[in-house]
C-alpha cells in the first residue's frame, strides 16, 4: 500500500512539474536533440549520457526527472507447489546541478526503487520467514567534477543509499565512492579513463562490482578503459570491468551495447523514425542486490536476477517530456541469498518465465 502511494504521489508530482513546464514557443527549442538519449548503458551509470561515463552535464539542462512502472504477470515458483511469484517494479528518481561553473561542477541525485513482492515462495534456507514483500533502494548521490588543463578532468561521486527491506536498517545501509581521472588518450578524439571504487556493501550499482561476492565488500577495487570517438557515427569504450559502444551506422538506426563483469549485459537497437518516434528491441541481464535485515549471515546478500527481451515505443512530447512503452517477456529468473553467486544453489528458487509491461517517462526542464 505504501509503495502504491508513493507511486502516486510521484506521477502526481511529476504531472505538476510538466504543467509548469509549459510548451515551447512555437519555432523554438527548449533542449537540444534529446541530451538524455535513453540507452541500454544508462543503467550502469548514475550519469546522465548514455553510457559515456563521467562525462559532464549539458548546461541546457537544468534537472531531471524520471519514473518507471515495470509490471510482471504472476507465475508458478519451480518446485514448491500452488505457490506464484508476482513482482512489480517501481523507480523513481531526480538529477539536479547545485552548480555548474567554467571548468566545475556538482550534481545530486535521488533515487527510489522499490521491488513490490507478493508471494509464498521461501528460501529453502529460511523456511521459517516469509520473503519480503517489499525491498527498497533509496540513495542520496552527489558527484563533483573538475576540468583541469589540456583535456585531463578528475571526480568524485559518493552515495549515501538503503538496499534492503528495511530502509537504513543496520544491515542494509551502503556508503560507497567512486573518485576517477579522465586524460587525453594517444589518438585524436581518444580518452583514457580511470577510477577506483569503494563501498562497505557493494550492489549491482557500484561501477567495480565484478561479481555479488561479499568477499569484495569495503575493499577499493580499480577500473580503467580507452574511450574513442568516430566522428558522430559513434562511440567505443573498452575497459575492465565495464565496456560500452554507441553506433550509429545510419540516421535511422542506432545500436548500443554494454558489458560489466561478471553477469550483466545490455544491448539496444533503435529505429528512428522522425525526431519525435522511435521503435526499438532491447535485452538485458542484470541482477538487483538487497541486504535482508534480519538475515543471519551478515555477508549475506538477497539477489534477484532474470534476462529479458523486449519491444517498446518511444515518444517525445511538448520537446522536454518523453515516454516510453515496452513489453517484453522475463526469463532464466530466480531469486537466492548467499555470500556469493557460485553457492546460490544452496538457497534459491527459480520462478517460470513471465511477460511483463513497462511504462516510463522522463521530464527535462
Amino acid at each position: 500500500m505504501l509503495t502504491r502511494r508513493f507511486a502516486l504521489l510521484t506521477a502526481v508530482l511529476l504531472g505538476m512539474l510538466v504543467l509548469a513546464a509549459g510548451p515551447a514557443k512555437t519555432g523554438e527549442s527548449l533542449f537540444s536533440d534529446d541530451p538524455f538519449r535513453n540507452t541500454a548503458a544508462d543503467t550502469n551509470t548514475d550519469r546522465l549520457d548514455s553510457g559515456r561515463l563521467f562525462r559532464r552535464w549539458p548546461d541546457e539542462v537544468r534537472a531531471q526527472g524520471r519514473f518507471r512502472l515495470q509490471y510482471f504477470t504472476g507465475e508458478p515458483v519451480k518446485d514448491q507447489a500452488d505457490v506464484d511469484f508476482d513482482l512489480v517494479e517501481y523507480d523513481f528518481r531526480v538529477h539536479v546541478p547545485i552548480f555548474l561553473a567554467e571548468g566545475d561542477e556538482l550534481l545530486f541525485t535521488f533515487n527510489y526503487d522499490t521491488i513490490s513482492v507478493d508471494t509464498k515462495a521461501v528460501l529453502p534456507q529460511s523456511q521459517d520467514e516469509d520473503f519480503p514483500d517489499a525491498l527498497t533502494d533509496l540513495g542520496f548521490n552527489f558527484t563533483y567534477q573538475r576540468e583541469f588543463y589540456d583535456g585531463w578532468t578528475g571526480g568524485l561521486h559518493c552515495r549515501i543509499a538503503s538496499a534492503g527491506d528495511e530502509l537504513f536498517g543496520d544491515e542494509a545501509t551502503v556508503l560507497s565512492a567512486t573518485g576517477y581521472l579522465r586524460a587525453p588518450g594517444i589518438f585524436d578524439g581518444g580518452n583514457w579513463l580511470f577510477y577506483v571504487d569503494y563501498a562497505n556493501r557493494r550492489t549491482e550499482r557500484n561501477m567495480a562490482a565484478f561479481n555479488t561476492s561479499a568477499e569484495l565488500d569495503a575493499w577499493p577495487l580499480p577500473g580503467a578503459g580507452y574511450e574513442m570517438e568516430f566522428d558522430r557515427s559513434g562511440w567505443l569504450l573498452l575497459g575492465l570491468p565495464y565496456s560500452a559502444v554507441h553506433f550509429e551506422p545510419d540516421e535511422w538506426l542506432t545500436v548500443d551495447v554494454s558489458y560489466k563483469l561478471m553477469r550483466e549485459a545490455h544491448a539496444k537497437f533503435t529505429y528512428v523514425v522522425t525526431n519525435r518516434l522511435e521503435f526499438y528491441g532491447a535485452f538485458d541481464w542484470q541482477g538487483r542486490i538487497f541486504f535482508r535485515d534480519a538475515r543471519e549471515n551478515e555477508d549475506d546478500r538477497l539477489v534477484i536476477y532474470d534476462k529479458k527481451v523486449a519491444a517498446g515505443v518511444f515518444y517525445r512530447w511538448k520537446e522536454n517530456l518523453r515516454f516510453n512503452l515496452e513489453l517484453g517477456r522475463s526469463f532464466d529468473r530466480f531469486a537466492y541469498e548467499a555470500e556469493e553467486y557460485d553457492d546460490r544453489k544452496d538457497n534459491w528458487f527459480e520462478m517460470e518465465d513471465a511477460m511483463f509491461i513497462t511504462f516510463e517517462f522522463k521530464l527535462n526542464f
